[in-house]
């Protein structure tokens, strides 16, 4: 438990006794990478930018979950 200190009425917590689990980044593996890939139509003039937003919507995706 985080011990926090009454201040005028509401209480407070220092910063420093408050520790945040910190989340490891996870990157896509070549599996998913590959089901992307499928996806995004290939003869469309602007496929490298769709690839590009499939990849990066999966990144966030796995990193906010």
């Amino acid at each position: 438990m985080i011990p926090a200190k009454e201040f005028e009425g509401e209480l407070w917590i220092k910063a420093a006794d408050f520790h945040m689990q910190k989340k490891e980044w996870q990157g896509l593996t070549d599996d998913e990478i590959k089901k992307l890939h499928h996806i995004i139509d290939w003869t469309n003039a602007h496929t490298y930018v769709n690839f590009a937003r499939a990849i990066e919507a999966k990144l966030k995706e796995k990193n906010n979950a």
